[in-house]
């Protein structure tokens, strides 16, 4: 996927969680902000940095259902930044 801007990611979990917050997001080159959402679909803003190569990864342990159990580490996106 190649982007020239600011891009929207979105997560979906199969249930709905609690807690998840921008400091759960890793961002390579470049910046997560304006999480918004509930209960299992969320959505962020990335601000890319320079030109290259963008990665963008969801923490394992960032959300957490009705009975507490911690989700998992998402996969990574790449994503190439013109």
């Amino acid at each position: 996927m190649n982007v020239s801007g600011d891009f929207t990611v979105g997560a979906s979990f199969s249930e709905n969680v609690n807690g998840l917050g921008l400091d759960d997001i890793v961002v390579t080159n470049g910046i997560a902000s304006a999480l918004s959402g509930s209960g299992s679909n969320y959505s962020f803003s990335i601000a890319p940095g320079t030109a290259g190569g963008v990665i963008v990864q969801l923490l394992a342990s960032a959300a957490f259902d009705a009975a507490g159990n911690p989700n998992n580490a998402s996969d990574q996106l790449n994503v190439a930044f013109d």
